[in-house]
């Protein structure tokens, strides 16, 4: 989410979209980089939520398109 402008995502001003709202409220050992192996499946499932509503957004601007 903080790498929307690079994978040409529009700025919505979600939280996940503000590098200083992540980074107060992101845990010390994620802030070092490092990935704990029990947050694993919360990155996976997240990572996979976020996929979903790109493959939402795609699908909703083609019909949009289809309909003018």
């Amino acid at each position: 989410a903080l790498r929307w402008e690079e994978l040409g995502e529009d700025f919505t001003g979600a939280p996940a979209q503000d590098e200083e709202f992540v980074l107060m409220h992101c845990d010390n050992i994620q802030a070092t980089g490092f990935l704990e192996h029990i947050k694993l499946p919360h990155y996976v499932d997240f990572q996979a939520e976020l996929e979903l509503v790109r493959r939402l957004r795609t699908e909703a601007q083609a019909m949009q398109e289809a309909a003018e």
